[in-house]
C-alpha cells in the first residue's frame, strides 16, 4: 500500500496535543472523513511526507502548532483561534453518509524502507 490515497473517504488530521482531540475526532468520524494523528514533536518532513501521502483535505490544530505546518497546502482549522466561528454552527445531529468499509483511522508506522507507511483501519463490514 502507497498510503491512504486509495481510501473511500477524505482525510482529516488531528494533532495529539489537541485539547479536545476527543470531540475532534468524533467530528471527522461523522464527516465521512479518517482519524489520522500527529505528533507535533515529529520532524516537519515527517509532517509533510504523512499529509502530502494521505491527501488530507482538512487539518485540524491549534494556534500553537500552526507554525509546524506553515508550507502545508491542505486547509487548516485553528480550534482554539476558531473556536467561537466552530461553536456558532448549528448543534443538530447532521445526516451522514458514513457506511461500512469507510476509512476510520490511519496510523503512519516507520516503514521498514524509512519512509512513514499507512495502516489502515476501515468501518467494519
Amino acid at each position: 500500500m502507497g498510503g491512504a490515497s486509495d481510501r473511500k473517504s477524505s482525510s482529516v488530521f488531528v494533532l495529539s496535543a489537541l485539547w479536545n482531540c476527543w470531540s475532534a475526532s468524533l467530528a471527522i468520524a461523522k464527516t465521512g472523513g479518517a482519524y489520522i494523528p500527529l505528533d507535533p514533536n515529529y520532524p516537519a518532513e515527517r509532517l509533510s511526507f504523512v499529509l502530502e501521502d494521505s491527501g488530507a483535505l482538512v487539518l485540524l490544530t491549534n494556534e500553537g502548532l500552526r507554525e509546524k505546518f506553515a508550507q502545508c497546502k491542505t486547509e487548516i482549522v485553528l480550534l482554539d483561534h476558531d473556536r467561537e466561528t466552530i461553536e456558532s454552527q448549528p448543534i443538530e445531529n447532521l445526516a451522514s453518509a458514513v457506511t461500512t468499509g469507510n476509512l476510520a483511522y490511519v496510523i503512519y508506522t516507520s516503514g521498514s524502507t524509512g519512509q512513514p507507511r499507512a495502516s489502515r483501519l476501515l468501518i467494519p463490514l
